[in-house]
C-alpha cells in the first residue's frame, strides 16, 4: 500500500497536520508520496517552497496539473509496471490511526473492488438517474445525537447533520475526502484524457473511469466524518471555486454527462 496525495500552495503550511496523521497509522504504508505540479492552473507564477516534511515523504514533481486528481493520476504512471495499492486522500482531512488498517482489511476481503470509506449515488451528486445501480448498495443515513457528540459525525456549513454510512455496500461514486484505494494497473490511458470540467471534480471522473473498466466501488463503514475536519478545509476549497462560470455542482453534472455520452456508462 502506498498513500498518495497532492496539495496547493496556500495549504503548504498546513501539510504537517495530514502527515502527522499518516505517520501515526498503526498499519504502516509501504510509502507516502506527495505529487505536485510544477505550475498550477489556479495559482499562476512560481511555485513556492515546501515546508520541512518528514523524511519518509517522497515529493514527486510533474509538468502537468490534473487538478485534485493529481493526488493519484501520476502515481498510476509511476507504479503501473509494478502494480500496488494506491490509497489516495486529501490534504485537508485528519485520518484516525486505524484508517490504513481498515483499507488493508477491506482489500483482503475484496481484492477486485475499488475501496472507499464514503460514497454516494449518481443522482445525489449530479441530479442524473441511473437505471441499474450496483447492488447491494451502500446505505447512508442521518447520524444520531450520540454520533454527533462523540465525533463520528458532524454538521455541514448549513448546520444540517451530514449522512454517515449505515450499511456497507457498493456506490456509483467514491468520495475521496475519506480516502479511496485502487490498484495502480486498473485504469488505462483514458483516465488522463480529462475534459476541462473533470479537472474540478476528480471523484466523478475517477468513478467513471472505474465503471468503464468494470471495477465496482465498495464503501466500508469506518469513516468518522466528525473527527476528519481540519481548518485547512477552509483554505481555497474547490467546493466554492467557480471557473469560467461553472461551479462545483455544474462541473459534477457536466463531467457525468460527458462520461455518459462518450463511454455509455451509468445508463
Amino acid at each position: 500500500m502506498i498513500v498518495t496525495l497532492t496539495s496547493i500552495p496556500p495549504r503548504y503550511g498546513h501539510l504537517g497536520k495530514v502527515f502527522d496523521a499518516i505517520g501515526a497509522q498503526r498499519h504502516r504504508p509501504r510509502a507516502v508520496e506527495l505529487h505536485l505540479p510544477r505550475r498550477y492552473r489556479r495559482f499562476p507564477g512560481t511555485r513556492p517552497a515546501l515546508p520541512a516534511l518528514p523524511d519518509w515523504v517522497t515529493v514527486v514533481d510533474h509538468d502537468e496539473d490534473w487538478g485534485p486528481a493529481t493526488k493519484v493520476l501520476p502515481a498510476i504512471c509511476r507504479h503501473r509496471t509494478a502494480p500496488v495499492d494506491l490509497l489516495f486522500c486529501d490534504d485537508d482531512a485528519r485520518y484516525d490511526p486505524d484508517w490504513t488498517a481498515r483499507f488493508a482489511a477491506m482489500r483482503r476481503e475484496r481484492p477486485l473492488d475499488a475501496l472507499a470509506e464514503f460514497g454516494t449515488n449518481l443522482f445525489r451528486q449530479t441530479g442524473l438517474k441511473r437505471s441499474t445501480p450496483p447492488a447491494p448498495h451502500v446505505v447512508l443515513g442521518p447520524p444520531t445525537e450520540d454520533e454527533l457528540a462523540d465525533g463520528r459525525a458532524r454538521r455541514g456549513p448549513d448546520g444540517r447533520p451530514l449522512d454517515v454510512v449505515r450499511e456497507p455496500g457498493y456506490a456509483s461514486l467514491l468520495c475521496g475526502f475519506a480516502g479511496a484505494m485502487i490498484r495502480s494497473d486498473w485504469l488505462d490511458e483514458r483516465v488522463f484524457e480529462m475534459p476541462p470540467a473533470a479537472r474540478l471534480v476528480d471523484d466523478i471522473w475517477l468513478s467513471g473511469m472505474l465503471e468503464l473498466t468494470g471495477r465496482k466501488i465498495w464503501v466500508g463503514s469506518g469513516c468518522r466524518r466528525g473527527d476528519m475536519v481540519t481548518e485547512t478545509r477552509l483554505i481555497e476549497p474547490l467546493l466554492h471555486h467557480n471557473e469560467n462560470g461553472m461551479d462545483r455542482a455544474g462541473a459534477n453534472r457536466v463531467c457525468a454527462e460527458y462520461l455518459r455520452k462518450t463511454f455509455g456508462i451509468w445508463p
